[in-house]
């Protein structure tokens, strides 16, 4: 669900891990302080509880975050928080990778009296890093409300990790269904899958209809690479090109011995005489067989047929 309580769908992600390591209590010593006092409030949090702090900052007031993690070049990371205005309403937040400024990103952020997620990404250039570097920096003197202060390695951020004394680890989502369970047909079936799909080349997962996990024993296999989709069945590849901007698609694989078809947001189909028919025994939602290369987004509906659908229908 969103925030406003409007239904995403089944969220699917990839492991990440949070590295700051307090990402709640600012009181503590982690956070370094720079003409900021901070206290806890009483005000709710996002998620509910009473665990966000007020941030007292100064007009050059800065609270910052060594992480000890050494990263390499080329590497990308991306720092996030929830922010609300107190009695000021605009801050800085920056991500660095050594003292003297190495791949410094800064983003000017407008506050409001609504809880809002930011979030920023920088990757590592060439020099000599020696940690990432997390800061909140005052725009103006006066409070501001803080919580839930994320930095994980990887280009976009992801849904927050708590942290309180040690950095955590979250582990790659992981859905799946035996075709026992639904009447699967083995002689043919089409799969319907409605989603939010980031663009991504990792070849994002959608569905997978496989043997054992198997990376080549599959029947449907649709995922989404470099704005398009494509479904892959083990012994050939369909791909359908072109999305526009948005990430919201709707794509189906239909399938028996001699007529395979793939299709996407209304499009024309592009078909296949393909004869072989794998046998699968599980279908895996939002990653691959071996539980990577996850969606990082959202599943709203999959709509199993026991037969091969038209290429009209």
């Amino acid at each position: 669900y969103d925030a406003s309580g409007n239904c995403l769908g089944l969220l699917v992600e990839e492991a990440r891990t949070n590295v700051v390591t307090y990402s709640e209590d600012f009181s503590q010593s982690y956070w370094l302080k720079q003409s900021v006092t901070v206290a806890p409030t009483s005000v709710a949090a996002p998620d509910g509880t009473t665990s966000a702090y007020e941030m007292d900052m100064a007009s050059n007031g800065m609270v910052r975050a060594l992480t000890g993690y050494v990263p390499s070049v080329g590497q990308s990371y991306t720092a996030s928080i929830w922010l609300k205005a107190g009695t000021a309403s605009t801050v800085k937040l920056a991500i660095l990778f050594n003292g003297s400024g190495l791949g410094m990103v800064t983003e000017n952020l407008t506050l409001t009296n609504k809880w809002q997620r930011f979030d920023i990404t920088s990757t590592v250039p060439s020099g000599t890093p020696d940690q990432v570097r997390y800061r909140i920096v005052a725009s103006e003197a006066g409070s501001i409300l803080v919580w839930g202060a994320q930095l994980e390695q990887g280009s976009f951020p992801t849904s927050y990790i708590p942290t309180s004394g040690s950095a955590v680890t979250r582990a790659p989502d992981v859905a799946s269904l035996a075709v026992s369970e639904f009447g699967y047909n083995q002689d043919q079936g089409t799969v319907v899958v409605s989603a939010n799909a980031p663009d991504g080349s990792n070849q994002n997962r959608l569905t997978q209809l496989v043997t054992n996990g198997g990376s080549s024993n599959r029947v449907v296999d649709l995922h989404r690479v470099i704005n398009s989709i494509s479904m892959y069945n083990g012994t050939s590849t369909l791909t359908v090109d072109a999305f526009g901007a948005s990430n919201d698609i709707k794509a189906a694989g239909g399938y028996k011995s001699g007529s395979y078809a793939l299709v996407s947001d209304g499009g024309s189909p592009v078909t296949s005489s393909d004869t072989t028919v794998y046998t699968p025994d599980t279908l895996i939602i939002g990653a691959n067989g071996s539980s990577a290369r996850q969606l990082n987004g959202h599943i709203k509906s999959i709509q199993y047929y026991p037969l091969r659908l038209s290429n009209a229908q």
